[in-house]
């Protein structure tokens, strides 16, 4: 989801530049495996134009079937090295890659920043993301150790669960406890819950090539690309920081990137998602154009009082166990009427008069208030916790008559995947047989009555003699049918899973 325009927009026009809005771009995505990431971004935003390239012919071949299927028709799909591509592509405001740059020979490598160097246009904004030392020496060990044991297994499935199974054993095939044996344990415990397929990509990859952050400037400034931001902030997140490393830290703060470097050497960085841009005199946060944005909140309030005009504080619940915590009235106010929304987004001045009033204050606020405001946003900013928006929401924020699910989830549902993509480009957890029937026949033509019917002839047929048993199914007799089904559409509406 990092890489979507919606997403990349907000980000460029805090630091001065003026890109072309997520409704009406130009989007080129280098290793674009089957489109599924351009085909979501369609969908959400239909005028704008998105093509994919990639080598693999077998990738393409499915995401041309997933874009006929999906109805969308502003995505196109290469089949093509991306060191073939020149000039001729004409300009994109947005290029994408996402997985590569770390994977691939030199060549290819060069190849990346060279097409984002001569394709990007003067306000676009490029995306490539590697993996970064120094926290990828512990990856490319287990690495050396995973492709060492699985080198004679051909079966990539088979490839994967050997992979998993030998960083297992060697965690725990020693009685002492060592640091060695500490870190092989952390590192089982995040393979086992990985994505095989990203699992095969990067752990049992031929090629990887991690590099200091510092580096990756420098390459990108031979081809006339210059640092922007990090994908997942604005802000160098120099959190847990001991008052000695703020005060030694203190003086780098003048130069971004060595500043951000440090940083990674801090907190043992392995994998970076940078954003790069046309070469700029300064570039600058300006928190003046929070103001022209909509604001979302992803993370819920936990424990949150009646009252929150107090000064105890309250925290916060995002995604993938990012949290955050403040003591400051008006913010819990606005982020807590956020979070009861979501995913809906308001503009900046109607989602501060709302946390005005949750707590009784005026509106215009206070110049205190709103720089406070200003700062703790600028520095939650990210996809996880506060959200930043050029425009509205731009699918369902809530139930309609006729409820109409994301095409590219239905497609996905079909293939039989469990988990599907939202209109967000996030990945959604559907495994109930329930939930992903319900998808399906969302298809724009049917009221709420409707639904439970077909829902119940489903659960009749399901429960029939001889028909195979389906686990966590209501029954077709059930009272509550119809408040399930009211229910599941409000859960596919905070997941994005509804288009208008």
């Amino acid at each position: 989801p990092k890489t979507h325009p919606a997403q990349l927009a907000p980000k460029a026009r805090l630091f001065g530049l003026h890109p072309a809005l997520p409704e009406r771009c130009r989007v080129l995505e280098l290793g674009c495996g089957d489109g599924t990431n351009l085909v979501a971004m369609a969908l959400a935003h239909p005028n704008s134009s998105y093509v994919g390239v990639d080598l693999s012919g077998a990738a393409i071949a499915r995401g041309r079937a997933l874009v006929a299927e999906s109805g969308v028709t502003s995505v196109r799909l290469v089949e093509a090295s991306l060191t073939d591509i020149d000039a001729s592509w004409d300009k994109f405001d947005y290029i994408l890659a996402h997985g590569v740059y770390s994977w691939v020979p030199a060549a290819v490598r060069d190849a990346v920043l060279r097409v984002a160097g001569s394709l990007l246009a003067p306000e676009g904004v490029a995306f490539v993301s590697y993996l970064a030392l120094p926290g990828a020496h512990l990856r490319e060990m287990v690495r050396s150790i995973t492709r060492f044991h699985t080198a004679a297994t051909p079966d990539p499935e088979q490839k994967v669960q050997n992979a998993i199974s030998v960083i297992g054993f060697l965690g725990r095939a020693s009685k002492e406890n060592s640091l060695y044996h500490q870190l092989l344990q952390n590192e089982f415990e995040s393979l086992r819950n990985r994505d095989h397929g990203n699992l095969f990509h990067d752990e049992l990859s031929d090629i990887s090539t991690p590099l200091f952050f510092r580096d990756f400037c420098a390459e990108a400034d031979r081809f006339g690309l210059q640092f922007l931001t990090d994908a997942e902030y604005v802000e160098s997140p120099a959190f847990a920081l001991t008052e000695e490393a703020i005060e030694m830290l203190k003086p780098l703060r003048s130069n971004r990137l060595l500043y951000e470097q440090y940083l990674d050497f801090v907190h043992g960085r392995r994998f970076r998602q940078t954003l790069l841009c046309r070469p700029r005199a300064e570039l600058k946060i300006d928190r003046a154009v929070l103001e022209t944005f909509f604001l979302a909140c992803a993370a819920h309030p936990v424990d949150a009082p009646e009252d929150l005009s107090g000064p105890e504080p309250l925290g916060f619940q995002g995604r993938k166990r990012s949290t955050f915590r403040t003591e400051h009235p008006l913010s819990k106010a606005v982020f807590c009427e956020l979070a009861r929304i979501y995913p809906q987004r308001l503009s900046y001045e109607e989602a501060l008069r709302r946390g005005a009033e949750r707590i009784g204050r005026t509106f215009p606020i206070s110049a205190a208030d709103a720089e406070t405001f200003r700062a703790l946003l600028t520095k939650l900013y990210a996809p996880s916790l506060i959200e930043l928006h050029t425009g509205p929401l731009p699918y369902a924020a809530h139930v309609g008559e006729r409820p109409l699910a994301s095409s590219l989830a239905a497609c996905q549902v079909r293939a039989g995947d469990e988990t599907v993509i939202n209109l967000a480009g996030q990945p959604v957890a559907l495994p109930a047989p329930l939930e992903r029937f319900l998808l399906l026949i969302l298809d724009g033509t049917r009221t709420l009555d409707p639904t439970v019917d077909e829902l119940r002839e489903f659960l009749q047929k399901a429960n029939e003699p001889g028909e195979a048993h389906i686990p966590d199914l209501p029954s077709a007799a059930d009272p509550e049918l119809r408040a399930i089904v009211e229910r599941i559409l409000v859960e596919f509406v905070k997941n994005s899973l509804l288009v208008h």
